[in-house]
């Protein structure tokens, strides 16, 4: 008889008596970052990087943040390339403004841009909902 052994239930055990005894798993140990107040915060590691969702879709709060000169616009940008924000998801929507998570915002206030909340479609009423609808027709 050919007995095979369960690794994926092993590890399992593994991590789960590593937690029970105190230690934490080599992933994601919960601390506070720059945005914990916020909805959907994301996760700082131990060696104090911060570990954001992978897609912006992921957070429930969105700012918009739009820079008033091309030299701020591209100041932000050097930020989202660099340190701890080099995996955060955003999205360039042109008129020198970046989406970020609302969570991000702090890293950007020293450039003094003008955030906006980005509304969601549930944030809207059903009828400015259909009505907006129907003026962007579809996709």
């Amino acid at each position: 008889m050919n007995k095979k052994k369960n690794t994926l239930k092993d590890s399992t055990l593994r991590r789960k008596k590593k937690a029970a005894a105190g230690g934490a798993p080599a992933s994601a140990v919960q601390m506070a970052n720059p945005g914990a107040g916020y909805a959907g915060a994301s996760v700082q590691l131990q060696n104090g990087a911060v570990q954001w969702k992978p897609w912006l879709d992921a957070y429930r709060e969105l700012r918009a943040l739009h820079f008033r000169t091309r030299e701020g616009f591209a100041a932000a940008a050097k930020l989202l390339w660099s340190g701890e924000l080099a995996d955060l998801p955003y999205d360039l929507v042109g008129n020198h403004t970046i989406l970020v998570p609302a969570e991000a915002v702090p890293y950007f206030r020293g450039l003094d841009p003008t955030e906006t909340e980005v509304l969601q479609p549930r944030d809207m009423p059903p009828t400015e909902l259909a009505e907006l609808r129907k003026e962007m027709g579809p996709f």
